[in-house]
């Protein structure tokens, strides 16, 4: 049973180092800690108690052995439903708001102490009244395990992730619900010992999650960091670069033009020409390396609130779609006013547009659509392109990656909408299959979107808005 401990405690170290501040992650990691303690109390009588009995058969040495395994044990036995019950209370927020979350934390804490206080002293033969134990465990477990299993997913990029969670958090918890709860309650015991099969199960689950699709945010997060580091490099090293060969196109430029002066005078078309050719070469590649430094530079936000579906229509109106053959679909609320820096959300909106726009030539559908949520609202912007393969998708946000050739394409549009996402707070998530388009969700916390309740329009469109809890 030390393979269960092992497993579930650095599941717990990993949740917690991912991202601590979500009180979901911290609850779910409590869950995991309290499951290893069981392993541990088992490891305790099994394999230490033989060694001190050989070696340190003293009734102090096996005092201290039998407080250690209750306490290992009993934390088990009732931390596990009730951390539990608490995780899928705070990760799927519809059922409960905010304030009463922190109430039924009180609320649920107290059948776990009536049983304890009410229970006889703990023996290894029967640490716990089983009986009594079911009485709550069982609806706390069974509890959970629905919410878990009804935990919206806000959009399809999250879909697969939620799935590959669900399978790596309900089979094991109700395995050991069964074993560790029912079957002892009707005086059946020992099957416990099944347990690190469907536990190591869920590890691999939880690895392959983690770092295919995300595990509750995990993936993401390392990314995000892996992400960051690499455009504070780019930022700090195009600046460099800027300043750099800008001093020198200027060089060019004063010396080019002092070259046509002398050829025009002395009438040399062709060494007018050539110079001019290399006017031009130098203004080519001074424009690049400003498109590139506009690109990678840290945004500082000018806020001010607009509306969300007049500056919609104003990006499409400024892409000239109608003459593309793309037909566009927008869904969004007159009544939701945005509030960030409109330049910036312009510009990255208009990205991820032209990303939609160059992936149809043969024309399709452009929709774009609003998620309205609790904690956070979703603009999805999805097209009926060519879509991308694994690696692409894997790659896309990537600074200087690109499928496209030639002109001032350098790969930093998607990593430009990264950054001014970062800045609003939010998050930049893309979805796509080859053949089937692609769909890309920009992810706001709730204060960048306000409503006006009073608006006719609010909620005219029926299934525009789709109610979802990020």
């Amino acid at each position: 049973m030390l393979f269960v401990t092992i497993v579930l405690w650095s599941t717990s170290l990993l949740l917690l180092l991912t991202d601590f501040r979500k009180v979901q992650i911290r609850w779910l990691a409590l869950v995991t800690f309290f499951g290893g303690c069981g392993g541990v109390a088992v490891h305790l009588d099994e394999s230490v108690r033989p060694a001190w009995d050989a070696s340190l058969h003293t009734p102090a040495a096996n005092q201290m052995l039998d407080v250690l395994q209750a306490f290992f044990s009993l934390l088990n036995y009732y931390g596990l439903p009730y951390a539990f019950v608490l995780s899928a209370l705070y990760f799927n927020p519809f059922f409960l708001p905010s304030m009463k979350r922190h109430y039924a934390a009180l609320f649920l804490l107290i059948p776990p102490l009536l049983t304890f206080a009410l229970s006889p002293a703990y023996t290894p033969q029967k640490p716990v009244m089983h009986m009594w134990m079911a009485l709550w465990a069982l609806p706390y477990i069974l509890a959970g395990s629905w919410l878990i299993a009804s935990m919206p997913s806000p959009n399809l990029a999250m879909r697969t992730s939620n799935y590959l969670a669900k399978l790596a958090i309900l089979p094991p918890v109700l395995f050991a619900t069964v074993v560790g709860y029912i079957l002892p309650a009707f005086g059946v015991y020992g099957m416990w010992r099944y347990n690190p099969w469907f536990i190591g199960l869920a590890f691999l689950l939880f690895l392959v999650a983690m770092f295919k699709t995300g595990f509750l945010g995990v993936r993401l997060y390392i990314e995000r960091k892996r992400l960051d580091s690499t455009l504070r490099a780019i930022t700090s090293g195009t600046t460099i670069l800027h300043h750099a060969i800008k001093n020198e196109i200027g060089k060019i430029r004063l010396f080019s033009e002092k070259m046509k002066s002398e050829a025009e005078e002395k009438g040399l078309a062709d060494w007018y020409e050539d110079v001019r050719v290399i006017e031009e070469a130098s203004n080519r590649v001074l424009a690049m390396i400003r498109k590139v430094q506009g690109q990678t530079k840290d945004q500082k936000l000018i806020e001010e609130p607009f509306p969300l579906r007049s500056w919609i229509e104003e990006v499409l109106k400024s892409l000239g779609l109608p003459s593309r053959q793309i037909q566009t679909d927008v869904h969004g609320d007159s009544a939701i006013v945005m509030h960030g820096d409109k330049a910036l959300l312009t510009e990255a909106l208009t990205n991820l547009c032209n990303n939609a726009m160059e992936a149809m030539p043969q024309g399709g559908s452009l929709t774009i659509r609003a998620h309205l949520g609790k904690r956070k609202h979703v603009l999805e912007i999805s097209d009926t392109g060519i879509g991308m393969s694994p690696y692409q998708l894997k790659k896309a946000v990537d600074p200087f990656y690109t499928t496209k050739g030639g002109g001032l394409n350098f790969g930093l549009g998607l990593a430009y909408c990264y950054q001014v996402m970062q800045k609003h707070n939010g998050s930049l998530t893309l979805y796509s299959r080859e053949g089937e388009g692609t769909r890309a969700a920009m992810t706001f916390p709730a204060r960048r979107w306000s409503i006006v309740p009073s608006s006719a329009d609010l909620g005219k469109e029926g299934k525009a808005w789709t109610q979802s809890a990020l």
